[in-house]
């Protein structure tokens, strides 16, 4: 097996051709009209374009009132909207439209959602050490991070030494046309 680390953006299939590519958590990130040229141009045909996108469903978790108290005494100014917030009321449902996104996009089949819901149990310190290596903790001024670190764990113990958190996958698929891929140009 040979690994190359490379910007998506900048990576080139050099021929080769794969059955599958996939993005976790980052599809998002890459500009539209550079994403799919690039997936369809590493694709064999029929090959399976797979991006994914984890989310915590707040809705379900019995520390919600707890943790979002902490948010707001020691981060007020982090966006409410950022998927690890507490307060967040986005749903999956909130990513956009798939099937209309991969419709308007040459070199792929109808789309296809499928959704998953999980479950993760996480220690006081487990998930404060989650929360501390996300960038919008990560670019808190060092002693209000801790400060917002140390009460994370505190309520978390308080409301019983651990957090199980409900989490939601949404993966959304795309087979490549076959031979379109001649029909493509890389950007």
């Amino acid at each position: 097996m040979e690994i190359e680390q490379s910007d998506f953006e900048r990576w080139l299939p050099a021929g080769r051709e794969f059955p599958l590519v996939f993005a976790a958590q980052s599809w998002h990130w890459i500009e539209p009209e550079v994403r799919y040229a690039r997936a369809r141009a590493a694709l064999s045909s029929g090959g399976l374009l797979a991006p994914f996108w984890n989310r915590p469903r707040w809705d379900r978790s019995e520390l919600r009132p707890e943790l979002a108290a902490v948010y707001r005494e020691h981060a007020p100014e982090l966006d409410r909207e950022l998927p690890m917030h507490p307060a967040n009321e986005l749903t999956l449902d909130g990513l956009g439209d798939w099937g209309a996104e991969i419709d308007a996009v040459a070199g792929f089949e109808r789309g296809e959602v499928r959704s998953y819901d999980w479950t993760q149990t996480y220690a006081a310190a487990e998930y404060a050490e989650l929360i501390g290596s996300i960038s919008e903790t990560l670019l808190m001024d060092t002693r209000r991070r801790r400060e917002l670190l140390a009460a994370i764990r505190a309520a978390i113990e308080a409301g019983g030494g651990s957090l199980r958190m409900s989490h939601a996958t949404r993966l959304c698929l795309a087979r490549a046309e076959p031979d379109a891929s001649s029909e493509l140009e890389l950007l």
